[in-house]
């Protein structure tokens, strides 16, 4: 074979090579569109918050309160993984005839480090739904610790304060958004296009004969 056949082939497999990228391009970019369109499809969801404060403000307050601090943050831990239970989704069914396994779904916490603070959230197909299992639990929790001590017959000075300083407004927005769909878009394009590009290939790649 001469140089100038040489040539020829390689300049053929090249031009060859460049069509199949050029096409799994394109597919690759049907793809990344109808994933992109297919999450921004899915089912809205939103999500509501009321934040709480633990708190047991004189003995805070007196030297040596960092260990209290500490057994606070513990009980925090302890109050958050009742959300779930049916020691506060029962009250919460009872308050809003909203069913049981719905609210245990849609209940969740969010416990900053090193605060006293956590919020109390709810995630629902509907901003009201969520505001209104939201604020249920967080009043749910708040009743639940003042009925513990009182159970205990815990001295006023040395209780447990519970309280909401924010309380839940209708849910925002958490599900589907435009970032999550250029992220889907943007994974399904680069295993759309490499799986095509390899597809092409090998249909189009020359047989051998035997």
């Amino acid at each position: 074979m001469t140089s100038g056949e040489k040539r020829s082939v390689r300049d053929a497999l090249w031009t060859a090579s460049l069509r199949n990228i050029i096409v799994a391009g394109i597919i690759g970019a049907m793809i990344a569109g109808l994933s992109a369109a297919l999450v921004l499809r899915g089912d809205a969801s939103y999500q509501s918050a009321a934040t709480l404060l633990i708190d047991q403000p004189r003995i805070v307050a007196a030297p040596g309160g960092e260990g209290v601090i500490a057994k606070l943050t513990l009980l925090r831990s302890k109050y958050v993984g009742l959300l779930q239970t049916g020691l506060i989704v029962s009250p919460v069914a009872e308050e809003t005839g909203i069913p049981p396994g719905e609210i245990a779904g849609a209940v969740g916490a969010v416990t900053p480090p090193r605060s006293l603070l956590f919020q109390v959230t709810a995630r629902s197909h509907s901003p009201s739904r969520a505001q209104e299992i939201a604020a249920g639990a967080s009043e749910a929790i708040v009743d639940y610790v003042e009925q513990e001590q009182l159970d205990a017959e815990i001295p006023d000075d040395e209780q447990i304060i519970l309280s909401v300083i924010n309380e839940a407004r209708p849910g925002g927005k958490v599900e589907p958004t435009v970032r999550r769909a250029i992220s889907v878009a943007a994974a399904a394009a680069v295993l759309g296009m490499g799986l095509a590009y390899v597809a092409i290939q090998l249909a189009t790649a020359p047989r051998r004969r035997v």
